[in-house]
């Protein structure tokens, strides 16, 4: 067996336990779970009567036509009569939406194509239909989306009030609907539809503030937002008066948490926070009283896995019920579990025994970048490896993402027990510190995440975290840019870096067809954007005669986020710079894949990658 299959194997027993603790979710009466194969990417769908019980198939990817067939999302309608699916081929993130009938297993002859995997339907609250973001043609040919309102049965027909890409839908359970400019955590609502109307009625303009929670409350907006508030509040909002900043009414003032998300109960509100890299939950009445906060084993986080792309997902806390909530718990040496939480009982309850990895410590640390600012990072470790060690550093810092709060690195346990350690940091550029931390590594302030970043592995090196020659990093997507950033701007810091489904080249990236989303750098018309732009991309700042470290960029080959040319031109670059005598540079071009790949896939190579570097190397 090659070691990038026993690393597969040593790491697979941990990663099928995360993905068994996933939730069900509500399915009408009834519930249901989208299980994935974390090395193969395939998935089935199941549903059943209880969370715990639901063993009757629904879809699977074994059953579908096609070459590589990927379930990219499942939404069940508000009834729970159907469930729409996000389907796409070969690895191609364009997406068709599917209904399948939950009681007959049939799927229906509706279909809507061309949408973009990270963007799932928004179900109707009668669950007549839903709305989509789609185009007419592939992101592959240029794809342009509108937002479409698609009835069963019937038509797709786009609803041109409701503007370009960067609109969102939110439906409420009243029926009320909102539209949202923006992504992620990161929406402003502009539009909304009430539930006994048939006009769109302006909000705020797209430009007002970030908000990170929203919902119609009768005649008001309850909202989580930024403005006025870096860390985040709760406001109250009239509809009549939305713009008018005098007649909002706060519910809960800004703390020391950042908040990311909210559940609201019968009598409660409960906000999840991060502070200083780590998850609290606190409950307050419905008025905004603060009530207590959440005994939780510390430090403990509630994302279910370590890896690319924690937090995207947010809220993770789910209200069930009048007064409880369902959320995931874990830490770095705990794996995760299903939670649930009484708020007047304060009773924690979980849907599997906690268990604690003893052997695993975590240990914070802050460094201090160029101007001043405070940078946080984690230091995990096992119990008998005593520093410096050879160390993974890995992160991502952009587009408003929170990662790295405490879960269970089932991904990196292979290296973990070798000897190596993990440096985790948080950069600007995320949303671990609240809305200037993410603000401050925008357009011509990118090179802050940089900063950051040399910043963090500069503090572990001195204290004797990590060992001095040894010390690698990989950031995947945006991330990627932070590594092509390690290699161009400090090559001596690093030995072994991998650039995962990088952005390489931020001079041809409009004319990619994602220069409409990538609003962290600004746009095209303003010469300064354009000017830093070539001054950190990473392709434009390979020079002749420097040292650069061993590089692995690993690319997907259908990628249309972040294409393979310039993953290409960038290692033939650096093998050309290298010649004989230099580190080798070399493209893990993965045939048939896209911007994602399962954790079992790309972990094991990258890891076999960085234990040869920077533990087997002498040099």
């Amino acid at each position: 067996m090659d070691r990038v299959a026993l690393l597969r194997e040593e790491m697979r027993s941990g990663l099928e336990g995360v993905e068994a603790v996933k939730p069900s979710v509500p399915l009408g009466d009834a519930w249901l779970r989208h299980e994935i194969n974390p090395f193969d990417g395939s998935s089935v769908v199941r549903v059943g009567p209880a969370p715990d019980d639901v063993s009757r198939t629904l879809i699977s990817t074994t059953e579908l036509p096609g070459p590589r067939p990927t379930i990219q999302w499942v939404i069940p309608s508000p009834t729970g009569q159907h469930v729409a699916v996000g389907l796409s081929l070969d690895g191609d993130e364009d997406t068709t939406v599917r209904v399948i009938d939950v009681a007959s297993r049939e799927m229906l002859p509706d279909a809507v194509p061309h949408l973009y995997s990270l963007f799932p339907v928004t179900w109707l609250a009668d669950g007549s239909g839903f709305y989509a973001k789609c185009g007419e043609v592939s992101m592959a040919d240029g794809w342009r989306p509108r937002t479409a309102v698609h009835l069963l049965g019937g038509a797709t027909v786009i609803d041109e009030a409701l503007g370009g890409p960067n609109t969102n839908m939110i439906v409420t359970p009243s029926g009320d609907a909102l539209a949202a400019h923006g992504f992620g955590a990161s929406l402003t609502p502009t539009l909304i539809k009430r539930a006994d109307g048939d006009e769109w009625q302006p909000l705020l303009e797209a430009s007002a503030g970030n908000f990170f929670f929203i919902d119609v409350r009768d005649d008001r907006l309850l909202a989580g937002t930024n403005i006025n508030a870096d860390r985040g509040r709760v406001v109250s909002i009239p509809l009549d008066s939305v713009r008018d900043q005098s007649t909002w009414t706060e519910i809960i003032p800004e703390g020391d948490g950042v908040m990311r998300g909210l559940g609201v109960l019968d009598d409660h509100i409960v906000t999840f926070e991060i502070v200083d890299g780590a998850h609290r939950i606190r409950v307050f009445a419905s008025d905004g009283t603060y009530d207590h906060t959440v005994d939780l084993p510390e430090p403990s986080g509630l994302d279910l896995s370590f890896g690319f792309g924690q937090g995207n997902s947010e809220p993770r806390i789910f209200p069930e019920g009048p007064t409880t909530i369902a959320f995931h718990i874990g830490g770095f040496d705990r794996p995760p579990r299903q939670a649930r939480y009484d708020v007047v009982a304060r009773e924690l309850t979980t849907l599997q025994p906690l268990e604690r990895d003893d052997r695993i410590v975590a240990t914070r640390h802050h460094a201090t970048a160029p101007d001043g600012a405070t940078v946080g990072y984690w230091h995990v470790r096992l119990r008998d490896t005593i520093g410096p060690a050879p160390a993974i550093t890995y992160a991502y810092g952009g587009f408003n993402v929170a990662m790295h709060t405490p879960c269970y690195p089932a991904q990196a346990m292979p290296w973990l027990e070798r000897g190596g350690c993990l440096i985790l940091p948080q950069l600007r550029g995320g949303g671990e510190q609240g809305h200037a931390h993410w603000q401050a590594a925008t357009v011509t302030g990118k090179q802050r995440t940089f900063d950051d970043l040399f910043a963090v592995v500069e503090d572990a090196t001195a204290r004797g975290l990590a060992e001095p020659g040894r010390v690698g990093f990989v950031g995947a997507s945006l991330g990627g840019l932070t590594a092509g950033a390690a290699i161009t701007q400090r090559p001596e810091l690093f030995r072994a870096v991998i650039p995962a489904i990088p952005a390489l080249d931020l001079i041809s990236l409009p004319h990619l067809g994602l220069g409409q989303f990538v609003t962290e750098f600004g746009r095209t018309e303003f010469p300064e954007h354009l000017g830093e732009w070539e001054r950190i991309s990473p392709l434009h700042n390979l020079r002749d005669g420097v040292a650069y470290p061993a590089v692995m960029v690993d690319a997907g080959e259908v990628d249309t986020r972040c294409r393979i040319e310039p993953a290409r031109a960038f290692v033939a670059r650096l093998q050309e710079i290298a010649g004989p005598g230099g580190y080798r540079a070399i493209l893990n071009e993965r045939p048939h894949v896209g911007h994602a790949s399962g954790e079992g896939e790309v972990w094991p190579v990258w890891l076999d990658f960085f234990i040869t570097e920077l533990m087997e190397s002498d040099t």
